[in-house]
């Protein structure tokens, strides 16, 4: 994938919604992810501002991080974290290695379903068997245009079944699939499912949009509809080797 980090900038999100991601962390760990021995080996593809790596070195996890953009490469590195500056994929890790691929809000930046299966082939690759990958991106079922709204860079449509289809043509097996605005908390999903239908077909309904700007400024709209973006997560296995 070509980096063009020098063709947009970071400054309108570097900050935007760091609070609320760095506190979504906690909720993976307890109800998505897999429980991982304190030894093994997280690769994060895509670690942006860190908060998943934060997450992972505060629990004890051995962490490497693969980051596209020079800029944030080297913030992450200057707080101590192990980064590779490069782009995915391919992946330069060796075959059978890592225990988890994690990735979130980075395969809906890939061109096309053909570099969406080249990532999770390279993640089978590296995984040993039995590992896990885990992809959460934002839901294009529920936030539509929202989806490109402010991210010209967003080029492939995710949905759960995409993702999960996807996974398993790559030899995985889903484990877990489901989707989430506030939490991944399985005894949240009704309350969550109900704010989704509701709340965000309403607070971006383009007449609420424009009372929004009017009322406040675009730059709280330009807040209010990141925070709105409606996830899928998915967690799926490398086979057991027999």
């Amino acid at each position: 994938m070509q980096n063009i980090e020098g063709q947009y900038s970071f400054s309108s999100t570097k900050s935007l919604g760091a609070k609320w991601k760095a506190s979504r962390q906690d909720a993976l760990f307890k109800h998505f992810l897999p429980i991982l021995s304190r030894d093994s080996l997280v690769v994060e593809a895509g670690p942006g501002r860190g908060e998943f790596s934060r997450a992972c070195v505060s629990r004890g996890l051995r962490f490497t991080g693969i980051e596209p953009s020079e800029t944030l490469a080297e913030s992450l590195r200057q707080e101590g974290f192990d980064i590779i500056q490069d782009t995915i994929p391919p992946m330069p890790l060796n075959s059978d290695s890592v225990d988890l691929v994690h990735s979130a809000d980075f395969v809906e930046h890939l061109v096309d379903y053909r570099e969406v299966m080249a990532f999770f082939k390279e993640s089978f690759r590296v995984l040993k068997p039995g590992g896990y990958i885990s992809v959460i991106a934002p839901n294009y079922e529920t936030i539509r245009t929202l989806y490109f709204k402010y991210e010209y860079q967003h080029s492939f449509i995710v949905t759960r079944h995409r993702i999960g289809n996807a996974l398993e043509d790559c030899g995985f097996e889903i484990v877990n699939s489901r989707s989430f605005l506030i939490s991944p908390a399985p005894w949240k999903n009704i309350m969550d499912r109900i704010l989704v239908h509701t709340a965000v077909p309403v607070l971006t309904n383009a007449w609420v949009q424009a009372l929004i700007r009017m009322l406040a400024n675009e730059d709280i709209l330009f807040r209010i509809n990141k925070n709105l973006y409606d996830h899928v997560a998915v967690l799926a296995r490398k086979p057991a080797a027999e």
